[in-house]
């Protein structure tokens, strides 16, 4: 009985191996058909590279479009009556053309914060810590989180 459970999970794990390869292939051919990246894996004889290369900038622009409006949205739920200032015009172009590349529901929740945050008192967000927060993949925004005492992220 122990060979026949132990011959089972082989099965098992051979068809779940099979299937992550099969899923891996798959899923690099959707995010190629998604950003319009195709051309070696299965061409189509009616586009072009530069036809496709418009397709894949005009989605891009679409998602950076939606990435700042979500991010604006946010930021403007968060805010009330508070008294705000201008920020910085260089700080505010920096902070949009960043932003528009941050795609995490999470991570564009703390982005909307540090908008209004730095309505509320300019000049308190600084750039470097954009670029630096740009670079963070959700996770690693949590966990620096959890281990600073920055103004920065703890405010309501």
């Amino acid at each position: 009985m122990s060979n026949n459970n132990e011959s089972i999970k082989a099965s098992r794990v051979a068809a779940v191996s099979t299937k992550v390869l099969t899923d891996s292939k798959n899923k690099i051919k959707a995010i190629a058909e998604k950003f319009s990246l195709y051309g070696k894996i299965a061409p189509k004889s009616e586009e072009t590279l530069e036809t496709r290369l418009q397709a894949r900038l005009t989605q891009k622009q679409l998602l950076e479009q939606a990435n700042l409006e979500q991010i604006i949205k946010l930021s403007y739920d968060l805010c009330h009556d508070e008294p705000t200032r201008d920020p910085d015009p260089d700080w505010l172009i920096r902070f949009l053309d960043m932003a528009e590349q941050i795609h995490n529901p999470s991570m564009q929740k703390l982005w909307a914060r540090i908008l209004k945050q730095e309505l509320i008192q300019a000049g308190s967000v600084s750039l470097r810590t954009l670029q630096i927060l740009q670079t963070m993949t959700h996770r690693e925004a949590m966990v620096f989180q959890k281990n600073t005492r920055s103004h920065l992220l703890y405010w309501k």
